[in-house]
């Protein structure tokens, strides 16, 4: 099983998307999960692998990027510890640990120029993962890919749109501004949208009073690095799928995969196991009136 854990890792790493490790370390009876059982949580929140029942999984996807703590008594846990109420029957207790994982940031720098091998020198000092003038197959359809076109009139306006077709997070042309402007009218005239056209930043770079090659390169790079910082703000989960309420126990269930769920006047109501949906089938008032 762990082997095909660490397969699941890599493709997705290769892919280049974002997910987030969970790991059992703790445990207190009644509860199915146990230390060292793990899963990974991927962006569109999705589980691979296995953290115990559905009651404690619907947690783990909902608090990605943080230690939890899921127990029947949240109040009387150390506050340095997510707390969550542990809603199903069973009881028990349960300590998973959440640690995202973000591919390798992509830097793609299309042309030759001084300011090109520079760039690349840089790059890789800071450990990003550098492609120059690659195959489009090996650019990345991810949020951290960063591109530089610093071809420095040797093909700007064909470079500029293949790095368009990538949308990258960053696109940074090295040009001075009033040649920019003159590409981007050319661009324009062959049929790139202004909408497109404005994702282009140039000239590239912050103003640091650059003027050498290898100075250029470093306030690109200090662009592209500030850029990586905002994009990463973000939580790595895009977006948690959507979750109803059990309305026997309280706990979250995901919409789109729930196996249990019954029809009320006109109103589905979704369940996280077939007790509870039982439970609201003989007496359904009654829990309406209770939620």
């Amino acid at each position: 099983m762990f082997n095909k854990y660490i397969k699941q890792s890599q493709k997705l790493i290769d892919e280049g998307r974002s997910f987030v490790i969970a790991v059992v370390i703790n445990y207190k009876s009644p509860i199915s999960g146990k230390p060292g059982d793990r899963a990974i949580v991927t962006g569109d929140g999705e589980l691979w692998g296995w953290v115990a029942g559905g009651c404690s999984q619907s947690i783990v996807v909902e608090e990605a990027l943080k230690m939890i703590r899921i127990t029947p008594e949240p109040d009387n846990l150390d506050d340095k510890i997510m707390k969550r109420k542990m809603t199903c029957h069973s009881g028990g207790t349960l300590d998973v640990y959440l640690e995202p994982v973000r591919p390798k940031t992509q830097i793609v720098i299309l042309g030759k120029s001084a300011i090109a091998q520079s760039l690349k020198t840089l790059s890789k000092a800071l450990d990003y993962e550098v492609l120059t003038e690659p195959d489009d197959n090996a650019i990345s359809q991810s949020s951290n890919i960063y591109m530089v076109v610093a071809t420095q009139g040797d093909g700007d306006e064909a470079a500029l749109e293949r790095a368009l077709q990538a949308n990258p997070s960053y696109l940074g042309f090295v040009a001075s501004r009033k040649k920019a402007d003159a590409v981007k009218e050319i661009l324009l005239s062959q049929g790139v949208s202004k909408k497109q056209l404005s994702k282009i930043k140039a000239p590239a770079g912050l103003d640091i009073k650059a003027r050498s090659p290898e100075e250029i390169a470093l306030s690109i790079l200090a662009e592209i690095v500030m850029s990586v910082r905002e994009q990463h703000v973000e939580d790595p989960v895009e977006k948690l799928p959507e979750q109803a309420i059990d309305p026997i126990c309280g706990m979250k269930v995901t919409v789109d995969n729930a196996k249990y769920l019954f029809e009320h006047q006109d109103t589905v109501y979704y369940f996280c196991c077939e007790g509870c949906r039982t439970a609201f089938e003989r007496e359904p008032e009654k829990y309406l009136v209770r939620s």
